[in-house]
C-alpha cells in the first residue's frame, strides 16, 4: 500500500519536467530565428555595401580608357553611354581641355553613369607629369631611334570615384593613373 500512494505523489514531475523540456526548446527555437534575421540583415547590407564598391571601382577602370581615346581622338571624341558634366554643347571640349590640363575649374564629377538602382559619378583631375626613370627628355631625346624614344614622361592623373547604391550606400575609391604617351597600356 504504501508504494502506491508514493506513485501519487509523482504524478505531477513528469509533467513539469515536459513543460520545461518544451520552455527550453521554445527558448532555442526563439534565438535561432532572432540570429537567422540579423544574419540576413547583415548579408544585405554587405551585399548593398559591396554593390556600391563594384561601381565606384567600376569608375576608376574605366576612366583611363576615357582617357587613352581623349588623348587619342581629340575634342571630338565620342562618348555616347556616359555623361560628362556639365551637360552642355561645348561639354566634350570643356572635358577634353580638362584631361589635357588648361581646364580644372569644371565641376565634378566628370563622368557619370546610372547603373540599375545606383550612380557612379567619377572626377578625371589632372595632376602633373614626370620623367620616367632610363628615359631621356634632354635635347638628345629620341637619338636611339627605338620606338619609346622622346616618350619619356608620364601624365599623372588622380581618379576618384563615387559609387552609390541603394539604402544610401556610398563607396568612394580614389588611384592614381600613369598615362605614357605612344605605349599600350592603361586599363
Amino acid at each position: 500500500m504504501a508504494s502506491l500512494h508514493r506513485k501519487g505523489r509523482e504524478d505531477g514531475f513528469v509533467m513539469i519536467a515536459c513543460m520545461m523540456i518544451m520552455i527550453v526548446l521554445t527558448i532555442v527555437g526563439i534565438m535561432a530565428v532572432s540570429t537567422t534575421q540579423i544574419e540576413l540583415m547583415i548579408s544585405g547590407n554587405d551585399k548593398v555595401a559591396k554593390s556600391a564598391f563594384y561601381r565606384a571601382d567600376s569608375g576608376i577602370f574605366t576612366a583611363p580608357k576615357v582617357i587613352r581615346e581623349v588623348l587619342n581622338v581629340g575634342p571630338t571624341v565620342d562618348i555616347s553611354t556616359m555623361t560628362i558634366a556639365p551637360e552642355s554643347p561645348g561639354s566634350q571640349k570643356e572635358f577634353y581641355r580638362k584631361v589635357i590640363g588648361f581646364n580644372t575649374a569644371q565641376p565634378d564629377p566628370n563622368i557619370s553613369f546610372t547603373q540599375g538602382e545606383g550612380d557612379l559619378d567619377t572626377d578625371i583631375l589632372r595632376s602633373g607629369q614626370e620623367q620616367l626613370p632610363g628615359e631621356s627628355i634632354e635635347f638628345a631625346s629620341g637619338y636611339d631611334g627605338g620606338p619609346t624614344a622622346s616618350q619619356g614622361v608620364a601624365v599623372l592623373y588622380r581618379l576618384s570615384a563615387t559609387g552609390t547604391a541603394p539604402g544610401n550606400a556610398v563607396s568612394q575609391i580614389t588611384a592614381l593613373y600613369k598615362f605614357i604617351p605612344g605605349r599600350p597600356g592603361g586599363l
